[in-house]
């Protein structure tokens, strides 16, 4: 048996090669309920992922926390949701796990490196600092370093507009293209 992971691409794409997704399609369950049961999954992983960081970096690194929690809370909700919905797109028209996989890392990837992610976008050469407000994950990236450092949300409602737009494309884009088989 093949690990899914734990991305909604890979999951769902997953699901649909093994025919899964075309016996739930017996059933009364509709799509959106099945991408909102994948919602709260990765939801909840991701939550706890970022708590064990937060503890990790507490304990190990000192970590200070500077700007205003609820805050950092928006915005992390927003852009893990924002985050999701790319994904529940590339998992909504992709036939299989594979390609599935495949378009997930073609768009993530790329998006980690050039967006500040893990490199900090002011050491990067002017043109990838132009590409990279292109994509999606620029927007978390910078909505969430100003939050963390003690911006407001309103500092920041470009970058919220943004996201909420990819949010709610993602999740029109994926009712209206999602296949049960």
């Amino acid at each position: 048996m093949r690990y899914t992971g734990c991305s909604p691409p890979i999951t769902l794409t997953t699901y649909r090669e093994r025919k899964i997704l075309k016996r739930f399609m017996a059933t009364p369950i509709k799509a959106s309920h099945l991408l909102i049961s994948q919602i709260a999954v990765n939801t909840f992983l991701t939550i706890l992922g970022m708590l064990v960081l937060l503890v990790v970096g507490k304990l190990v690194f000192d970590m200070q926390i500077t700007g205003k929690v609820p805050a950092m809370i928006i915005a992390f909700l927003l852009s893990m949701l924002s985050v999701f919905a790319i994904g529940f797109i590339i998992a909504s028209v992709c036939p299989n796990a594979r390609s599935g996989t495949v378009v997930a890392n073609l768009v993530y990837f790329p998006m980690i490196f050039i967006t500040g992610a893990t490199i900090p976008i002011e050491i990067m050469p002017g043109y990838m600092v132009q590409i990279s407000k292109f994509l999606p994950l620029s927007y978390v990236v910078h909505l969430q370093k100003g939050v963390w450092l003690g911006g407001s949300l309103a500092d920041y409602k470009g970058d919220l507009l943004i996201l909420l737009a990819i949010l709610i494309a993602g999740i029109v884009i994926s009712i209206l293209t999602f296949k049960w088989e």
